[in-house]
């Protein structure tokens, strides 16, 4: 009875978030009655989410020992893909699926696939969780960003309009009526951003595709504060503040992911590739040549689910190295924030200057010979200048660069030749710089 009153008052910790308390209540729970599979697996499960997977991995296999259910296998699997154990987590989602044919199994064996870059696997697990769960958004969701990373575009899109039953938080500009194709014409529309900052940079030319399509409609563009005094040099665009009531009443609004669906843009078909924006020049204040570097993702404001991504995506900067051998060379940091001083000293590169909002990153974008970056806004920022760009992307980068779509016609991708590795891509963009160093240096004599 005492060990089942401490599981009881473990769990309550665990909903608290009083972790340390949880962690220390299970430890008794397993003292008094080590066979108690209960409680290793959750404390397992909370292991993982401290940041302690190795630890998780140990306590699930006691559980399994114990008692080997199908939850157990499925959570074992999504820890071992974590932790790049990709063959240990396909063994442990197949162990699940000998329990039953379930949602959450088919869920995360598709996810796993996507890591494998195995997409013709991961659109038929996908596919088998909508049919589980037709009215989970999340389930179609997933299906819509394989199904768009294998350019069948506007089948991808009409399975992403399930995020607006509940994916993510209402949004009040969906108030006004929501647009599915109509004819603009002397109409007022509003269109908003989602995702993260990257993605408001790439949709940013969906609003111009409208402008262009309806001349007589009033396109009215809603833009986040860091992107706002770039987004108000889009011509023929009356661009407001996040949230700010618009100058007339909008008969339609969109989001800008949508618009790809009702103007029916393929990925041969994506408008302004050459560049968008633009942002006046100034005089360069780097010697030459001279290097803007961004090595670290940014976090997506509204998905705090996507610390995972920010990893994968990110790089540490001694992997850089190599390119600090130049000396010639200036390299300036286009990373705002999360960049550790001490690196930045060592490698001898210029602090990002005063900083603000992406116009003064564009600032820097545009003084530079070349920006080098990890796949995240300042990436996309460049393209959407196009501005001469090399982007390291990870292994499985699948939705924003589908074969077959041209975003950005300025950027050069270096993509890991397998997960969690970047040296081949290191290794290759190396290389190219300095044949890039070269030819500046024959320039400049």
């Amino acid at each position: 009875m005492q060990a089942d009153k401490l599981f009881e008052d473990a769990l309550v910790a665990q909903q608290n978030g009083d972790h340390d308390r949880a962690l220390d209540l299970f430890a008794q729970v397993l003292m008094l009655k080590p066979d108690h599979a209960a409680a290793w697996m959750f404390r397992g499960l909370l292991e993982d989410r401290i940041g302690r997977p190795f630890n998780a991995l140990v306590h699930l296999e006691h559980a399994l020992e114990l008692q080997p259910r199908q939850d157990v296998w499925c959570n074992y699997g999504v820890i071992c893909g974590k932790l790049g154990r990709y063959d240990a987590a396909h063994a442990a989602f197949s162990k699940a699926l000998e329990f039953g044919n379930v949602f959450e199994v088919r869920q995360n064996l598709g996810d796993l696939y996507i890591r494998l870059m195995r997409l013709d696997d991961a659109e038929r697990e996908f596919r088998e969780a909508v049919r589980l769960q037709p009215n989970n958004p999340v389930a179609h969701g997933n299906l819509a960003r394989i199904l768009i990373a294998q350019g069948k575009w506007q089948e991808g899109h009409k399975e992403n309009q399930h995020r607006h039953r509940g994916l993510y938080p209402p949004r009040p500009r969906q108030l006004y009526p929501v647009w599915t194709g109509q004819d603009l014409s002397n109409h007022v529309i509003l269109l908003y951003p989602e995702g993260g900052y990257g993605d408001e940079v790439l949709g940013l030319r969906y609003a111009l595709a409208v402008r262009d399509k309806f001349p007589n409609a009033s396109v009215v563009l809603e833009s986040r504060a860091p992107l706002f005094r770039l987004a108000k040099r889009l011509t023929g665009i009356t661009v407001i503040a996040q949230d700010e009531t618009p100058p007339a009443k909008p008969d339609y609004c969109c989001g800008l992911s949508d618009v790809p669906l009702w103007l029916g843009i393929t990925p041969k078909t994506v408008p302004y590739p050459q560049g968008y924006l633009n942002w006046p020049q100034i005089a360069p204040r780097w010697r030459r040549p001279s290097v803007g570097l961004c090595w670290l993702s940014g976090k997506r404001p509204l998905q705090g689910w996507t610390d995972r991504l920010m990893k994968a995506k990110s790089i540490a900067l001694p992997l850089l190295a190599p390119l600090f051998e130049h000396r010639d060379v200036e390299f300036v940091s286009l990373q705002l924030d999360r960049a550790d001083p001490n690196l930045i000293e060592q490698y001898k590169i210029t602090p990002m200057p005063d900083v603000h909002d992406f116009a003064d990153t564009a600032t820097i974008i545009n003084s530079v010979d070349l920006v080098i970056s990890v796949d995240t806004a300042v990436a996309h920022l460049a393209g959407a200048m196009g501005a001469p760009v090399w982007n390291l992307i990870r292994f499985d980068e699948i939705v924003t660069y589908p074969p077959g779509a041209e975003f950005y016609r300025s950027m050069k991708f270096y993509r890991q030749a397998a997960p969690n590795d970047w040296s081949g891509a290191i290794q290759t963009l190396t290389d190219d710089f300095a044949e890039f160093v070269k030819v500046h240096r024959a320039a400049a004599a």
